[in-house]
């Protein structure tokens, strides 16, 4: 994506001087990969799940090894579908991934024989954002380390108010305009390719 291309795809609900903090934010980053805006501490104290935001206590199951975990994880739900002020027919599901720090996963590859060199290239590209299904994370000291997220591994939990309040009472971060606008970006590459050059024309069954 063009520089120059960015102000067509800004979202318009932004007024004009967030607009171009967003701008600036995002060129800094393809400039020169700046992920220093990512988070904000605005609506930390919010009793609103948004997406994006980290939050532990979350329950992770391995079918693999038949057993529970509790974690950290993203929220991949979509803030008004997490509002228990909408009234639905069928309760709601939050929808989140694990949040793995790096230091982990490097173990995880060196313990799979990875060469250094590999993992270095490897990491590399996870921090520059190119790996499509992997949502990186930078750190922040006394919060998170340096973490990354797997969008191919989505979990999901009941959304009810005792659900909210005990995820809220762990809030790891919440996502700035520029990190929210990436995250975006990043689950659109995931999920949603629409030139994935498959023909799927009517026919009969």
């Amino acid at each position: 994506m063009k520089v120059d291309d960015i102000t067509n795809y800004l979202p318009k609900y932004l007024s004009t001087e967030s607009q171009k903090e967003l701008f600036d934010d995002i060129r800094k980053f393809i400039e020169g990969n700046n992920l220093s805006k990512i988070f904000t501490r605005i609506l930390e104290n919010e009793n609103i799940i948004y997406q994006g935001d980290g939050l532990k206590g979350f329950k992770f199951y391995s079918f693999e090894k038949n057993e529970l975990k509790v974690g950290p994880g993203l929220v991949l739900s979509n803030t008004c579908d997490l509002s228990l002020d909408n009234k639905r027919y069928m309760p709601t599901q939050i929808l989140y991934a694990p949040i793995i720090a790096v230091s982990r996963y490097i173990n995880i590859l060196t313990e799979n024989g990875i060469s250094q060199e590999q993992i270095n290239s490897h990491l590399k590209s996870i921090r520059e954002q190119e790996i499509t299904s992997i949502f990186y994370i930078p750190p922040v000291e006394g919060r998170i380390d340096e973490s990354m997220v797997f969008l191919d591994r989505i979990s999901n939990m009941r959304n009810s108010l005792a659900t909210t309040k005990e995820l809220l009472s762990e809030r790891i971060f919440t996502l700035s305009n520029f990190g929210f606008y990436l995250f975006l970006l990043k689950l659109s590459i995931h999920f949603t390719r629409i030139r994935e050059g498959v023909d799927r024309r009517t026919t009969s069954l």
